[in-house]
């Protein structure tokens, strides 16, 4: 037996804020058995907002008990069972925040979903509803919400005993590592040997919708037209220009593209399309089998890999923004990401299936794969110049804490070598700690010690130099555990060395900005970026035959001239102007005063009614 419970509140905060209705129901996995509804009087006047929500008024709460008088009633209602909710948490805490005393398991249907049905694009009470077809409009009242978290919760219970056996045998082992408070109710639920009607239900074929028809992109024919490399300044949405120019151009050429419209536009693209993007954005099938070895598992290690053990037999792509991670959820992403460091891309399932179509069709990739591959092409075509410039400085970035120092010892075999290194790199971020505090800024809002050759000949300088050295010479002494396992581990500690020794050791500060800063945990961080990124996209743009940039602004008034000096490109490259000019903008301006006010209400009743199609005002 379960408990689903909800509560209405003033508010958000379990201390200062008061409970206003309890909903309940006692249930079983073949549905409701006993329910608990009322309302409560908060002894305080509701806000607006909250009556607007839940369409609880004063009046409802004027004859309604105390939550005092109704304390022993939900204890024995609750009793030991678990108790399931969406983000239950909130509900748990504001009843002990009310002298309401829980140690019951929590099982939180928020979770519980975003393991079982990866790749969602929300996991909110109405969008889940809509996906599993239960009938749950947004009530914001307790008993309608807790009916749908029990409904919820008995058709994702349905969802698991319909998924492959070995699947659940594997997950049923998994659970036995870890202490999250599902496990136990995972582990219940066994293989259904009824006929697979839940799946059979989801797997019915969906009649495909016919494609809209759109126009034809006016400058589809301007950009195939020009033979040469030129810069076209074309205003977005760009999702239906891609799309046409993947169609028709060469088979050996590349459309590059902001991370943003990549997402957007890849799932609409034909099949015959390559659709690259990073590396790093694609599940290592070799990295999720190593993290399944690990002796225990931590709540948000455990939901990060079941998550992706139901996706990758769902998944055509790999591609692991299609996942919603959440909180430390993130920080695990490159434990699963693939790694060239540690396991060679081509070699790994998702990434190799996402280049097979490269040889034979023109390609859709991300700005970061074309940064990080620079393809030779027939021609490439980069799709929003700013943003290519911004992925072109990070790309070019470094940034180092402690904390990834240590997570890379950690790693590596646990012996001397291994913990003498460890001390000397909380030692050295220790100095850079106090580097940071005598050099830094003192700015109100952002303080940073920037790393200048001078300062680095200061007493505090030469000994964070002296310590670095150290460091890098101990780090000769992890040769005796080097192996074809450790190698692309030993890697990753030498790429670290390197950042260290080109901050430190030999700075480069005609080419780069060095500072230190805290992060928002007031963790020591040691960052670089380049002045300037001319010369890599001179290096991109000259493994193409040809190139067009596609933007929105690139003339400034002055014929293009300041944008190709800041991307370092030729002034002769031709600069094809496709913005429409604005024949119908009116443009009014107004006096802000008081006096004005009721004038300008009145012209604006008066202008809308008469004014037809989309009108924006500031």
């Amino acid at each position: 037996m379960f408990i689903s419970l909800d509560l209405e509140t003033t508010g958000f905060d379990p201390i200062k804020d008061k409970i206003i209705e309890f909903g309940a129901v006692k249930f079983d996995l073949n549905g409701e058995k006993e329910r608990l509804r009322f309302l409560i009087n908060p002894g305080i006047i509701l806000p607006q907002i909250i009556t607007h929500i839940t369409g609880i008024t004063d009046e409802n709460l004027k004859e309604a008990p105390p939550l005092e008088e109704k304390i022993n009633e939900i204890k024995e209602f609750i009793g030991d069972l678990p108790i399931v909710g969406h983000n239950i948490q909130f509900d748990t805490n504001f009843l002990r925040g009310n002298d309401i005393e829980i140690n019951n398991p929590e099982y939180d249907t928020f979770q519980l979903a975003s393991v079982l049905l990866p790749g969602l694009p929300s996991y909110s009470l109405e969008i889940l509803s809509h996906a599993l077809k239960l009938e749950h409009e947004e009530k914001h009242r307790a008993l309608d919400d807790a009916i749908a978290a029990m409904e919820l919760f008995i058709k994702l219970a349905d969802n698991f005993s319909h998924l492959p056996k070995k699947m659940i045998e594997h997950v049923h082992n998994l659970c036995k590592k870890t202490d999250w408070p599902l496990k136990d109710f995972l582990s219940s639920l066994e293989r259904s040997e009824a006929e697979d009607e839940a799946l059979s239900e989801s797997e019915e074929p969906i009649a495909e919708e016919e494609p809209k028809k759109h126009e034809q992109s006016p400058h589809l024919q301007t950009i195939l037209k020009t033979q040469e490399s030129a810069l076209f300044e074309i205003s977005p949405p760009y999702n239906n220009l891609v799309k046409e120019l993947s169609e028709k151009i060469d088979k050996d050429s590349y459309i590059s593209l902001p991370n943003q419209i990549f997402k957007q536009i890849a799932d609409t693209l034909p099949e015959s399309i390559a659709k690259i993007d990073s590396q790093t954005k694609y599940l290592s099938l070799k990295k999720l089998e190593e993290f399944e070895q690990k002796p225990h598992f931590e709540d948000h290690e455990i939901t990060t890999l079941l998550k992706l053990i139901i996706w990758k037999d769902q998944t055509k792509t790999g591609h692991l923004g299609e996942i919603i991670f959440f909180n430390q959820e993130r920080i695990l992403i490159p434990q699963f990401n693939i790694d060239e460091n540690q396991t060679h891309p081509e070699e790994e399932y998702f990434f190799k299936r996402a280049l097979e179509k490269d040889d034979s069709s023109p390609a859709v990739c991300s700005h970061q794969y074309t940064i990080e591959k620079n393809p030779p092409a027939k021609e490439l075509m980069i799709f929003d110049s700013e943003k290519f410039s911004t992925e072109l400085y990070f790309a070019n970035s470094h940034y180092l804490k402690l904390d990834i120092l240590l997570n890379q010892l950690k790693t590596l075999e646990e012996n001397s070598t291994t913990e003498a290194l460890s001390t000397a790199s909380t030692i050295i971020f220790g100095l850079i700690g106090l580097f940071y505090e005598k050099f830094n800024d003192q700015n109100v809002f952002a303080p940073r010690a920037t790393i200048t050759e001078d300062i680095l000949t200061t007493k505090e300088g030469k000994n964070l130099k002296s310590a670095i050295s150290n460091l890098i010479e101990s780090s000769k002494n992890l040769a005796e555990i080097k192996s074809e396992k450790t190698a692309i581990l030993l890697q990753n500690w030498k790429s670290s060395l390197k950042i260290l020794q080109d901050i430190f050791l030999k700075p480069d500060s005609e080419n780069f900005m060095i500072w230190i800063e805290k992060d928002f945990n007031e963790n020591i961080v040691i960052k670089s970026y380049p002045y300037c990124a001319k010369q890599d996209l001179r290096q991109i743009l000259e493994n193409a035959e040809t190139h067009k940039i596609i933007s929105e602004n690139l003339d400034l008034n002055d014929d293009g001239k300041f944008t190709k000096n800041l991307l370092g490109l030729p002034q002769s490259l031709p600069l094809i102007k496709t913005k429409e000019k604005r024949e119908d903008l009116e443009i009014f301006i107004t006096q802000d005063s008081e006096r004005e006010k009721d004038s300008i209400k009145n012209f604006l009743k008066t202008y809308l009614a008469q004014k037809k199609g989309n009108t924006a005002m500031n």
